[in-house]
């Protein structure tokens, strides 16, 4: 058995359990990585296992595992998180955050409401290629036909770097409906692996008080509260679709809580900024058997009820709109 000291944290709503393992070597392969993220998603409901480590290029890094024990290439909740850790942990207030070789800065902002400490991550390069986003349609695509998933929706395709499909709805479009549309158009993807080899994240965005309100079916995982990716993603498409000069500012809702972003440029080089809440609501333990392959809560060592309450209060404020 081994023991792991982890936190339990979300990014507008987007749950996480991270283990630092600058503090607690896990010594453990890539395979039980995945393991362990199949294991924590199913004893603790989040949505993914973020690993802090050290880094030769930045001042951290960070490994996302999905619920399902794939790797994704940037999480832009989770990365928040990370550098909350950091942050902390060396009395920073911005870092450098290595993901799978490419870095990102992230800053400390000012609070999103009482008791809710925010970061701003932001992200360069965004493209629009059929290369990087393994379509294999021969045109870049914004607001364009994907037949084999959708006769009725457009889609944008961007890469974050990880991929993005985003869909524009109508305002009076419903929740519950767009959700059941997500999950069928993710089964699709699913079955279409010639088009979509390494899967694809999708969403759909619509009109929403002075911004937008976003739901995602997300690769490895499923329907989402939030993924912090998909909405900088939703929140280029937004200002490309009204042809908005930039820096353009989009408030961005979703069942889980709110994020600012602010889209700085868009085509030949896109980039986005995102901020939004890091939350640590607890630490806990829980002990791995890699041979049974099993995971066993142990309970919570401490917890943050007050920053736990100023996140669900700002919650509420913020769905009055």
């Amino acid at each position: 058995m081994k023991g792991i000291q982890f936190i339990y944290c979300q990014g507008s709503g987007n749950t996480f359990i991270l283990i630092d393992e600058e503090k607690h070597d896990l010594s453990i392969d890539e395979t039980h990585r995945k393991a362990l993220a199949v294991l924590f998603a199913q004893s603790y409901k989040v949505d993914g296992l973020l690993f802090f480590g050290k880094s030769s290029i930045g001042d951290c890094s960070m490994r996302i595992f999905n619920t399902d024990g794939s790797e994704a290439e940037m999480c832009g909740n989770g990365i928040r998180c990370i550098a909350r850790l950091m942050m902390e942990k060396h009395n920073l207030s911005e870092v450098v955050v290595e993901v799978r070789s490419k870095c990102f800065k992230v800053i400390r902002v000012d609070p999103l409401a009482q008791g809710v400490p925010a970061y701003e991550v932001k992200i360069d390069d965004i493209l629009q290629m059929t290369l990087l986003l393994s379509i294999n349609h021969p045109f870049r695509m914004s607001e364009s036909p994907i037949t084999e998933i959708s006769k009725k929706r457009k889609f944008t395709a961007l890469g974050m770097p990880n991929p993005h499909l985003i869909i524009k709805a109508n305002a009076h479009e419903k929740e519950e409906e767009i959700e059941k549309e997500l999950v069928e158009l993710g089964s699709k993807i699913q079955r279409h692996r010639d088009v979509f080899p390494k899967g694809i994240n999708v969403s759909i965005y619509r009109p929403f008080g002075t911004g937008i309100f976003v739901q995602t079916y997300e690769r490895g995982v499923g329907i989402t509260d939030s993924c912090g990716t998909a909405m900088s993603a939703a929140a280029i498409a937004y200002t490309m679709g009204r042809n908005l000069p930039t820096p353009s500012p989009v408030g961005v809702w979703n069942k889980g809580g709110f994020v600012h972003c602010t889209v700085w440029s868009l085509e030949p080089q896109m980039s986005v900024s995102l901020q939004g809440n890091a939350t640590f609501q607890y630490t806990g333990m829980a002990e791995y058997d890699a041979e049974k392959n099993i995971l066993i809560p142990c309970g919570v060592l401490s917890e943050n009820h007050t920053e736990v309450s100023d996140y669900e209060r700002f919650v509420q404020t913020i769905r009055i709109i």
